[in-house]
């Protein structure tokens, strides 16, 4: 197999690092906390840990990789756990979670960035007190549009899980909540119902591909939610749609998990993750496998073509960790603390984005049966596991979809998949992977 130095066509494979920051030794260990991102930093706050305050806030500059504590003045919420916190109309909204002294909240607190001061501004009627739920920011659109917030599932105070979808507006007089209808989640197929410790985010509905159901993008909001356990079992992922106006879920699909997967390439089922969204794309980042193991794997889904790849970049990768955050920056992801077995983390890695339009290539070595044939044999240069450029990899099939091989008269949106073959054409890809985006390649 030749290496070589440089390539016509370069296949990304992004970077952990550890960072050493300024300040970091100081920042509390902490798990179950919530971070956001506002103006170029990470705003840590809640979880458990030895050194944890409800009062401060610890915040990360990203530019310039600096911590700093930055105590509120009084009052503020008791110190929560297992919360959510999302940014919304410049503010940082915390809602849920377990208390210090065992008992589940269903208020909300808003945190003003500019004078760190919190507000109680929990309406009158809502969802449950629920703790491990999933909640997410819905933009206004509009000009002059207040932003709004979306809740799913999570456990209620006896540790039941939860399958209610809430959404809450944040008008000027006040946050009001409604219940979202949500009786069309069980026509998806494999919709598991209540769970807590999943993920949810929201998804640019432009950047996808049109079979997922969007009729309205002006209305409907497309979310990922991704993962979580009802305490038996744990799930994979799909995306829904909700439509604001409506106020009830309108269509939806599996995304990962169904038997023309290969479970090399879509995360396994799991609870505890973080999850980020960036150049329209999602990662999944760690979490509690079914087997109760920790994770320390990292996957990629393109919401162009709704398929996943699994990450192996170069560097030093965060350890196995559950209940961590992950927040994204234009150009960089961002792991900080989690439980890392039996003991909570104050760590912080973080991992280079590639562009919006950069290819990006996964390498496995297990054998896997693939097409091969004259048609599909187009020379296309890759990058192995070690940073390696292979000259002798040839087209040798697709995942997903029809097992028919493609042509330019049937055109797929299904992944290609890239081998590299002996050096005779024959056996199985010794080294194998997949690329998103058939254009980036040049095929």
């Amino acid at each position: 197999m030749a290496a070589h130095g440089n390539m016509n066509q370069r296949c990304v494979v992004p970077p952990w690092a550890l960072l050493q920051a300024e300040g970091n030794a100081l920042t509390p260990r902490r798990g179950r906390h919530s971070a956001v991102v506002w103006q170029g930093a990470m705003w840590v706050w809640g979880g458990v840990g030895p050194d944890v305050s409800a009062g401060t806030m610890e915040v990360f500059a990203c530019a310039e990789r600096v911590w700093r504590s930055a105590p509120c003045p009084q009052p503020w919420p008791p110190l929560l756990h297992a919360h959510s916190a999302v940014v919304a109309n410049g503010r940082m909204v915390v809602f849920g979670g377990c208390e210090a002294s065992g008992g589940v909240s269903n208020a909300l607190y808003s945190l003003d960035f500019a004078s760190l001061r919190w507000a109680c501004v929990t309406p009158a009627c809502g969802p449950c007190p629920r703790s491990g739920h999933a909640a997410v920011a819905l933009p206004g659109g509009a000009a002059g549009a207040n932003d709004s917030m979306a809740v799913y599932g999570g456990a209620d105070s006896c540790g039941q899980p939860l399958d209610d979808l809430w959404l809450c507006a944040f008008t000027p007089e006040a946050p009001v909540w409604r219940r979202v209808a949500t009786s069309a989640l069980y026509h998806i197929p494999r919709w598991p119902g209540p769970r807590y410790a999943a993920t949810m985010t929201r998804v640019d509905a432009s950047s996808l591909r049109a079979d997922v159901g969007v009729t309205d993008p002006g209305a409907q909001h497309v979310l990922c939610v991704l993962g979580g356990t009802n305490g038996r079992d744990m799930f994979s992922c799909h995306l829904i749609v909700v439509d604001a106006v409506e106020g009830a879920v309108v269509g939806g699909m599996l995304c990962g998990g169904a038997d023309d997967c290969d479970s090399l390439f879509h995360p396994a089922p799991r609870c505890g993750h973080a999850v980020v969204v960036a150049n329209s794309r999602v990662y999944v980042l760690g979490g509690r496998a079914a087997e109760g193991g920790l994770l320390s794997d990292a996957f990629r889904m393109s919401l162009a073509y709704l398929t996943w790849v699994r990450l192996h970049p170069p560097g030093f990768p965060p350890s196995p960790r559950v209940y961590h955050t992950a927040c994204a920056t234009e150009s960089h992801v961002y792991v900080f603390g989690g439980d890392v077995g039996g003991r909570v983390a104050n760590d912080l890695y973080v991992m280079d984005l590639p562009g919006a339009n950069t290819t990006l290539l996964t390498a496995f070595t297990a054998p896997k049966l693939v097409f091969r044939g004259e048609a599909l044999s187009r020379e296309v240069m890759l990058e192995d596991g070690g940073g390696d450029v292979c000259e002798d990899a040839v087209l040798v099939g697709r995942r997903g979809g029809s097992r028919a091989p493609p042509t330019r008269d049937a055109p797929t949106t299904s992944l290609p998949l890239f081998g590299v073959m002996d050096e005779d054409g024959g056996g199985a890809p010794t080294l194998w992977g997949a690329v998103e985006d058939d254009e980036a390649m040049e095929l």
